[in-house]
């Protein structure tokens, strides 16, 4: 299907939604349900000879929801049809249920269901690396536009702690506490910079964070400056907690569903009781699925993420 052919013509005056639609249902000829999140911004496109998928993913890139700050959309297929939507829609999904880590001889109601919603295994794949977060541009980055018809250049730079309440997350809560940014410099900023409390003075430096340079023809045709800078952010964001987690083979699930994870902690109260885990509790979003079937058993181990903490970190 995506083979077949390739998509090369102009779309006026279109959003990427609309665009989108049209290479799914004319490029694609596809008959399978397209569920599709409406977008804003109006673009002249031509798109060279590419194919159809290439041509989703790179208008996903420059996708922002209709009503929402956000960028990060994503062109996917689940066994229900293809999908063209932002995380942050993903995100405020209701949950398809909770899964718990916890002995298997020990149930809380039916049995049979108790079997599929019963994590047998838990890797780590990724948690919160603040080295790779600043380079990666999670905390600050850096947009130079160069506009070539006027021979001027703007700077612009993106603060996570004055953007993350904007966007809509798999949780409340921030992956930092209440450290911030300095007013006068910031983490985007030339050279070295600061990264202060906000009972603190100068506190310490960090490496120069991720810039990107774009050139600019006509002013009414990008918007780099509303999708860039927050795409990089909020994709990094969603690559700090990944989880994988086994359970019973279970073909109701898919890319997409949100879920809760009840994980207990390590530490133990004295009374003997076992409190969960304050932040790798709470909701997820699964990213990927993979059964594993043979003569004895059908397992899934599903990778999930999410972009935000289940409790507050300590100000302290």
């Amino acid at each position: 299907m995506n083979l077949k052919g390739a998509v090369s013509r102009s779309f006026p005056k279109s959003t990427t939604s609309t665009i989108a639609e049209k290479i799914f249902r004319t490029d694609l000829e596809s008959n399978k349900k397209f569920d599709i999140e409406e977008t804003q911004n109006v673009y002249d496109i031509v798109i060279p000879n590419w194919k159809p998928f290439d041509a989703m993913n790179w208008l996903a890139k420059r996708s922002m929801a209709e009503h929402r700050d956000g960028a990060n959309y994503l062109f996917y297929e689940t066994r229900d049809g293809f999908h063209f939507r932002s995380l942050e829609s993903l995100s405020e999904e209701e949950s398809v249920g909770i899964y718990r880590r916890k002995p298997t001889d020990v149930t809380d109601g039916n049995p049979d269901e108790e079997q599929y919603r019963t994590v047998n295994r838990i890797e780590i794949v990724n948690s919160f690396d603040m080295v790779a977060n600043i380079p990666n541009g999670m905390y600050a980055n850096r947009l130079v536009i160069h506009d070539m018809i006027n021979r001027k250049t703007e700077t612009l730079d993106y603060d996570y702690g004055k953007e993350y309440s904007k966007m809509t997350h798999v949780e409340d809560n921030e992956k930092t506490n209440n450290w911030r940014l300095s007013d006068t410099q910031n983490m985007s900023g030339q050279g070295s910079s600061m990264m202060v409390h906000e009972t603190a003075d100068e506190l310490t430096t960090s490496p120069l964070s991720k810039q990107t340079l774009v050139s600019r023809f006509d002013d009414s045709n990008v918007y780099y400056e509303k999708t860039l800078q927050n795409r990089i952010s909020q994709m990094q964001q969603l690559n700090n907690i990944k989880l994988n987690i086994t359970i019973s083979g279970d073909t109701t699930r898919k890319v997409g569903d949100v879920l809760d994870l009840e994980l207990p902690s390590v530490e133990t109260h004295v009374d003997g009781t076992v409190p969960m885990d304050k932040l790798y509790n709470g909701r997820y979003l699964v990213t990927a699925l993979r059964h594993k079937i043979d003569s004895a058993s059908h397992l899934m181990v599903m990778e999930v993420v999410k972009d935000s903490y289940f409790s507050s970190l300590p100000t302290e």
